[in-house]
């Protein structure tokens, strides 16, 4: 099967959701900070044993206010959420409600209970720089009642993790029918579940001199 989740990142700004994007699908981190300008995108395919294929389609928003009103309309047909905050940098971590009820106000009442969501606190290396205490983020951990990850974007540390313990959040979910895929193209639900097509293999028969090669699909 071919799973397709849409995933959205929120934040303030330099938070570092573009750094943490950039690192889980091309692996690298670029020291000079640039500001995202509305919205941009980034995607990853994952295969497991059994050779279903899930692509995650990653959404990274503006955290600037000047830009709300354009990254609001993607909020909508989302799958899951991941709230991000710097470790470094108090104002970030306070934000995070407000991310929150942007996110919930474009998801439908019976989906926001079994919503996926991850909590991310970026930038661990800087440990000499924290400034939000792990006492403060245990008590919005409770309010917000999902799972919190401490990520490093430039040194690679949890990154993976955090798209890992999101995907096994949505199957789960999937699997229990506490959430719903899309019947059909629209991504009504952020999510869309296709059968892979067959895949055909052709053989070149050889023949004797002067006789025509045939092709055989399988």
């Amino acid at each position: 099967m071919e799973y397709s989740f849409k995933i959205i990142l929120l934040g303030d700004y330099s938070c570092g959701k573009s750094s943490i994007l950039k690192q889980y699908t091309d692996g690298v981190f670029e020291n000079i900070y640039t500001s995202t300008i509305g919205v941009d995108f980034g995607k990853k395919e994952i295969y497991d044993d059994e050779h279903n294929i899930y692509k995650l389609l990653i959404w990274d928003t503006a955290g600037l206010d000047k830009f709300q009103v354009i990254i609001q309309s993607y909020f909508r047909n989302i799958a899951a959420g991941v709230l991000i905050f710097d470790l470094s940098n108090t104002n970030t971590f306070k934000s995070i409600n407000k991310w929150k009820e942007l996110l919930f106000k474009n998801v439908s009442d019976d989906r926001i209970d079994d919503f996926p969501l991850i909590l991310v606190g970026n930038k661990c290396d800087l440990e000499k720089s924290r400034e939000v205490e792990l006492c403060e983020i245990n008590k919005l951990i409770d309010e917000l009642n999902c799972i919190y990850i401490e990520c490093s974007a430039k040194n690679n540390i949890n990154i993976e993790k955090i798209f890992d313990e999101l995907l096994k959040q949505l199957l789960s979910k999937l699997k229990q029918k506490l959430i719903t895929a899309d019947n059909d193209t629209t991504f009504k639900y952020g999510i869309k579940i296709q059968s892979l097509k067959k895949k055909h293999s052709f053989t070149i028969c050889k023949r004797k001199q002067n006789e025509k090669k045939c092709c055989i699909i399988q």
